[in-house]
């Protein structure tokens, strides 16, 4: 795992991975982007998403496997389905004028809250739709370029049939992500909870940083756990249980090697970010999907090593390119 999950190595191999199919890589990482929501990229491929993500990555701590929020892909779930949402779209889903003049017993009003939110749910679902299918086929699209140093659209809007696997993995994920991170948060929760009810204002920032301190770990060591789910799904074929069972074996033992590589990973995405802020904003619609791409062909790399070692690498086109693992 040390030597598959070099991140150093998973930069440069991703650059050249961006190089030799650019259209098709930049499209998924900029669809990924933006059905990413409040969430992250569904598994974590980097530090970002863990802390924004339940069980992406997983595409991906996507911290969704593929993004370059702190993926992993491990994502998706944390926030439910409405997390899918972009985040404009969820801001605009009840705007205030909408209900002036309106009271909550009126008829009237009742009707429109539930069709605003049988609209914000069926987007929500949409969206998630969208993201567990182009998932599947941009992570297979890294795996196509890897092997053959080639890509297209075509493998990229191939994920149909993983579909279903890939929104059960996710639900599961996060079903995981959010119960672990509601337990460890419930003993700080309980001592803020008093401390508002006996009106004992000291209790409350107690019981705030205890749920921090508690919360922090936990979700970060389960974050790992799930961070190559998403790649399980595609790379292997596996169910949502199976893929849970396979990416915490291979996190077993290897949390601080993943911990890292998501750590340097994370920050190679966030001064890409900062490159096209300084690029007057709209630099960002290139160096964020671009930077994407890279750690996510990166991470997928990487997972192939972990799993099926040098020699099952012996034939790839990209490390005919790159010059080996070195």
């Amino acid at each position: 795992m040390d030597e598959a999950f070099n991140p150093g190595r998973a930069i440069k191999h991703g650059i050249e991975g961006l190089k030799l199919a650019p259209l098709p890589l930049f499209v998924g990482a900029f669809i990924m982007g933006m059905t990413e929501g409040g969430g992250g990229s569904g598994n974590f491929s980097n530090l970002g998403d863990l802390a924004n993500q339940g069980g992406g990555g997983g595409d991906d701590f996507d911290w969704e496997g593929g993004g370059t929020d702190w993926n992993y892909d491990l994502g998706d779930g944390l926030d439910g389905l409405l997390g899918q949402l972009p985040l404009n779209l969820q801001a605009q889903s009840s705007p205030a004028d909408l209900f002036a003049g309106q009271s909550f017993g009126d008829p009237g009003f009742i009707a429109i809250l539930a069709v605003g939110m049988v609209c914000v749910l069926v987007l929500a679902v949409a969206f998630f739709a969208l993201r567990c299918w182009v998932h599947t086929g941009y992570i297979r699209l890294h795996k196509q370029v890897i092997e053959t140093g080639e890509g297209d659209f075509g493998t990229l809007f191939s994920g149909g049939d993983l579909m279903a696997n890939m929104a059960l993995w996710k639900l599961l994920g996060g079903a995981i992500s959010f119960g672990t991170i509601m337990v460890a948060a419930l003993p700080g929760g309980v001592i803020a909870l008093v401390g508002g009810v006996a009106d004992i204002g000291a209790l409350l920032p107690v019981g705030a940083g205890l749920a921090f301190i508690l919360v922090v770990p936990v979700m970060i060591y389960v974050g790992l756990g799930l961070y190559l789910g998403n790649h399980a799904v595609v790379i292997e074929g596996l169910g949502p249980m199976a893929a849970l069972e396979r990416s915490w074996g291979m996190a077993k033992g290897n949390r601080v090697t993943l911990f890292v590589y998501s750590l340097v990973m994370g920050l190679f995405g966030f001064a890409a970010a900062i490159v096209g802020l300084l690029m007057c904003c709209i630099g960002v619609i290139v160096t964020g999907p671009a930077a994407r791409a890279i750690v996510d062909v990166g991470l997928t790399e990487a997972f192939m090593l972990a799993t099926g070692g040098a020699e099952g690498a012996a034939n790839w086109r990209l490390l005919e390119v790159t010059g080996g693992l070195d």
